[in-house]
């Protein structure tokens, strides 16, 4: 019995240490932690809905880009046109 009585921690110890522990009344248990992390968007959803954005802002650039060609080609056409019809416009004089 004297042995099992050595090993074991002082009185003083395990009050000290128990002096170290958080306040219970300013921590979270684990059912609040659970909750709020619930609200957070997992990693999974941000990926997915990152990947729909990113496919978005693509498809939007390549409609500026395709329609400042669309117009560019409509500028060179006319151009084109104008040339056209002042070089008929000096054979006739």
């Amino acid at each position: 019995m004297n042995v099992a009585l050595a090993l074991k921690s002082d009185k003083t110890y395990v009050d000290n240490q128990l002096a170290l522990k958080a306040n219970q009344s300013t921590t979270y248990t684990k059912t609040e932690v659970d909750t709020e992390l619930a609200k957070k968007v997992n990693q999974t959803d941000l990926e997915a809905n990152t990947h729909t954005h990113t496919n978005k802002q693509q498809t939007q650039k390549q409609t500026h880009n395709n329609n400042n060609n669309n117009n560019n080609n409509t500028n060179n056409h006319n151009n084109k046109d104008r040339k056209s019809t002042r070089l008929n416009s000096s054979h006739r004089l």
